[in-house]
């Protein structure tokens, strides 16, 4: 077991796992281990999932194991660290096992998650939702009112290197005059990007990895998300009606042929939905 199957290592560290208990391996991928949405859209649910197998220690006893050992990276990110601690708070029969890209580890009996990367549906199952909720939301019940709900804001995408909003500085001046709060989502712990969700009244974003927080949202946040004509993706729709959320709408802008697929988007299509 190590983090690229498709690349033999030179000269590993060859480790001896224990014959005795069931090994889940959670590597990820050689290289975007750290990726946000993939990270809760592919490899966390898949974890889920067998936790799900095996709800007690006996269920795991009775099939001969003595313990769950997660594989996992050693350089993990800190919301991933905190979905594992949250995991072993809860669940005393699971241990975790880091491991350097470097390392080999020889077992007899492991997991590998059939993971396909979840770019196109993003329908999650309520249970998996409310689990992260647990661990990130701290299980907050929404209040059903939605005037309850305050705080509009822009999720820019100023901080990475594809899909920027070539415009951006006249599409903030904009919304800031309307009441947004700008926002660079990658600057904010994890528990404060879903606290921020939780509550919005709107949300404007271009299309990318912090829209995965739409999980906390309340079924009355307003959603709009910014694509480049032909790149126009279905998974945060799906996000959207897995978490109840009533109104979604993407701003289309001019197809971009930019190699990074950074695009513009007309102020007069942003103006009209905002005002309308």
């Amino acid at each position: 077991v190590h983090h690229n199957l498709c690349k033999p290592l030179n000269k590993p560290t060859i480790l001896t796992g224990d014959d005795q208990a069931l090994y889940l391996s959670m590597l990820g991928l050689h290289a975007g281990h750290k990726h946000f949405y993939h990270f809760f859209m592919d490899y966390l649910a898949e974890a889920f999932a067998v936790l799900k197998a095996f709800p007690d220690e006996k269920t795991l006893l009775d099939m001969g194991y003595r313990k769950l050992i997660f594989l996992v990276r050693g350089d993990l990110t800190t919301f991933q660290r905190e979905a594992y601690n949250y995991i072993l708070k809860h669940t005393p029969f699971v241990e975790l096992q880091e491991m350097t890209t470097k390392q080999v580890m020889q077992v007899k009996n492991c997991l590998f998650p059939d993971v396909q990367q979840n770019i196109f549906s993003s329908y999650l199952a309520p249970d998996y939702i409310a689990f992260l909720k647990e661990i990130y939301a701290e299980g907050a019940q929404q209040d059903s009112n939605a005037t309850a709900l305050a705080g509009k804001y822009y999720i820019s995408r100023g901080d990475v290197k594809t899909r920027q909003i070539e415009n951006e500085d006249k599409i903030i001046e904009y919304l800031k005059a309307q009441g947004f709060e700008v926002l660079l989502p990658a600057k904010l712990p994890l528990k404060e990007q879903a606290k921020i969700f939780a509550t919005a009244e709107c949300i404007i974003a271009g299309a990318g990895a912090a829209l995965t927080n739409l999980i906390y949202c309340h079924p009355k946040t307003k959603v709009f998300v910014f694509y480049p004509e032909g790149q126009v993706g279905s998974h945060y729709l799906w996000l959207a009606k897995a978490v109840g959320i009533e109104h979604i709408k993407h701003i289309i802008a001019e197809p971009s042929f930019e190699k990074h697929q950074h695009f513009q988007i007309p102020l007069s299509e942003l103006q009209k939905v905002i005002e309308d």
